[in-house]
């Protein structure tokens, strides 16, 4: 079986300043992130953020990912 490669140091330090869990939601219905109104769904199942965008941005993921090269 083939071993999965190593992490770059880039990937490797990415992920030591990652937070390790969602961020508590707020009462007023606000983003964590951005502070923008949730939608309604979001506010239903308890995700503190209004976007993926906004997720990403906390979390660290890159917006886009570049698959061509």
């Amino acid at each position: 079986m083939a071993k999965a490669p190593a992490p770059t140091e880039a990937q490797r330090l990415a992920a030591l300043r990652r937070p390790a869990h969602d961020p508590p939601t707020r009462d007023d219905r606000a983003c964590y992130v951005c502070l923008g109104e949730r939608p309604s769904i979001a506010v239903k199942h308890d995700d503190p953020f209004c976007s993926a965008r906004c997720a990403r941005e906390y979390y660290g993921f890159p917006l886009a990912v570049d698959q061509s090269r």
